[in-house]
C-alpha cells in the first residue's frame, strides 16, 4: 500500500469521527508533516517495532525506528475507561513526562529527552497516547550493576550508588517526586562522561511535599536492602540524602524512616528497629 493511499485512508477514518483531534508535538524543528502523516509514521513504528521491550496492561514499551531520528524508545498508553473519563481533569502520563523533562534536563536531572509526543482525542477525552525518547546506548541499570555479569568496564559500584543519591536530592530540590525509585529505574552510562540517568518517568509529578518526597526516596534505600548492603553503608546512604535536602531534613527522614520501617519486612524479612531513632 503506497503512504498516499494510507494517509487517504487515515483521513477517511478521521473525517468519519468528526470528534476526534490529534495533538502532535516533536523536536528538532521538524517540519512540513501534519498530525495525520505523524499518525501514519507512529502506527508503521508500533505495529512493526524493531523489539518489544514490555507489554503490559495499558502500556507497550517498544524499541522503534523513526526517520530522522532513527531508532527511539516508544511507549504507547491504551486508557483504559476510567483513565479516558477522568483525562480532562488531568494531564496523561506522556504530557508530563514531555512537560517535565526540558526543565529536569536544564536543572542537571538527566533523564531521556523526548522527540516525539502524540495523543488522540475524542472530544474532551484522551483514548491513546504516545510519548517517544532517545535510544540510550553503552549503559545498564544500577540492578544489573550489582552483580557485575557480563559488564566489560571496571567500576566502584558504591560510588555511582551515591551519584544516584544526588540525582534525587536535585529531583526532590526541584519540587518533583518520581514515584517508584527502585534501581532499575537509574541507568549509569560508562565512558570519560559518565552519566546517571533516571528512567520509567511514567510517575513523575511536581509535589514540594517533605512527607511524599520521603515516602519517594525510601523506594531507593529498599533496594539497597534487597540486595544485602549492610547498615552502615545503607545509613550513608540516608545521611547523605537528608544532608542535600537542607531545611527540610527533619520532616523528609520522619517520613523516609517510617516508610522504610514498614517496607523493610517486605525485602529482608522481620529486623524491626534497624533504622529507629
Amino acid at each position: 500500500m503506497s503512504k498516499n493511499l494510507k494517509i487517504r485512508k487515515i483521513k477517511s477514518l478521521i473525517n468519519s469521527y468528526p470528534w476526534q483531534r490529534f495533538r502532535c508535538l516533536t523536536k528538532d524543528n521538524i517540519q512540513n508533516r501534519g498530525p495525520i502523516e505523524w499518525l501514519d509514521i507512529i502506527n508503521s513504528a508500533v505495529e512493526s517495532p524493531l523489539k518489544v521491550i514490555k507489554a503490559d496492561g495499558m502500556k507497550r514499551s517498544l524499541k522503534v525506528n523513526i526517520i530522522p531520528w532513527g531508532v527511539l524508545y516508544m511507549e504507547e498508553f491504551r486508557w483504559n475507561f476510567n483513565r479516558i473519563i477522568l483525562s480532562p481533569f488531568r494531564s496523561s502520563r506522556g504530557k508530563r513526562i514531555w512537560s517535565f523533562s526540558d526543565y529536569l534536563i536544564k536543572n542537571q536531572v538527566l533523564v531521556p529527552e523526548p522527540v516525539i509526543f502524540f495523543e488522540i482525542e475524542k472530544l474532551i477525552f484522551v483514548t491513546k497516547t504516545y510519548i517517544a525518547t532517545r535510544w540510550i546506548d553503552q549503559g545498564f541499570d544500577f540492578g544489573r550493576l550489582t552483580s557485575g555479569k557480563d559488564i566489560a568496564f571496571d567500576y566502584d559500584f558504591q560510588s555511582i550508588l551515591c551519584r544516584g543519591v544526588d540525582m534525587v536530592i536535585k529531583l526532590h530540590n526541584l519540587c518533583f517526586v518520581h514515584g517508584d525509585l527502585k534501581w532499575s529505574n537509574f541507568f549509569y552510562i560508562f565512558g570519560k562522561d559518565s552519566r546517571v540517568i533516571l528512567i520509567d518517568l511514567d510517575s513523575l509529578r511536581r509535589c514540594s511535599s517533605p512527607y511524599q518526597q520521603g515516602r519517594d526516596f525510601a523506594r531507593y534505600i529498599l533496594s539497597a536492602i534487597e540486595h544485602q548492603y549492610d547498615d552502615i553503608f545503607i545509613e550513608s546512604l540516608i545521611n547523605r540524602y537528608l544532608k542535600g535536602r537542607g531545611q527540610k531534613r527533619s520532616l523528609v527522614e520522619r517520613s523516609l524512616l517510617s516508610r522504610i520501617d514498614k517496607k523493610r519486612n517486605r525485602y529482608e524479612g522481620d529486623l524491626k528497629g534497624r533504622f529507629k531513632k
